[in-house]
């Protein structure tokens, strides 16, 4: 009786540590930037994938968007800790409005829509403009700024 428990706990276990696994590996997959020589089309696709792991408002999951210096810099923990403001306003990604590639640099403006506290949860429809960069074959989002401009 205790060797068929030990058995289905080690299963049990096995399981586990198996879909942990994997959970991982997909996490690591979605962060895998789309090939810079795809032109407008892969940028888009990366920026899509971008705002919906931002739309899960887990900094964590987006820090892997940015560029290789920036992550470097601010592990996915202190990401989420530092940039916080990220989510303040729980901005809903409404599409890419346009594309303008220039060698590895890449501008792009979102479309983005808001219900502001400050507004009495009126709706807020806006668009940014964002910065992409082909790193190593690879549209990463530009660093962001510790504070924002004020």
């Amino acid at each position: 009786m205790r060797t068929q428990s030990f058995s289905r706990s080690v299963r049990g276990l096995l399981a586990v540590a198996c879909l942990a696994s994997a959970a991982s590996v997909a996490a690591a997959q979605a962060a895998k930037p789309a090939a810079a020589g795809g032109g407008e089309k892969a940028v888009r696709q990366r920026v899509e994938e971008y705002w919906k792991a931002r739309s899960t408002m887990n900094l964590q999951n987006v820090q892997p968007y940015y560029e290789p210096d920036f992550r470097n810099k601010y592990s996915p923990d202190v990401f989420a800790r530092d940039f916080r403001r990220l989510n303040r306003f729980a901005p809903e990604f409404m599409g890419v409005e346009s594309v303008a590639i220039d060698g590895k640099k890449a501008t792009v403006k979102v479309k983005l829509r808001t219900r502001p506290d400050v507004l009495q949860g009126q709706e807020l429809v806006s668009v940014v403009e964002e910065v992409w960069l082909d790193v190593d074959g690879g549209w990463y989002r530009q660093s962001e700024a510790l504070l924002p401009n004020l």
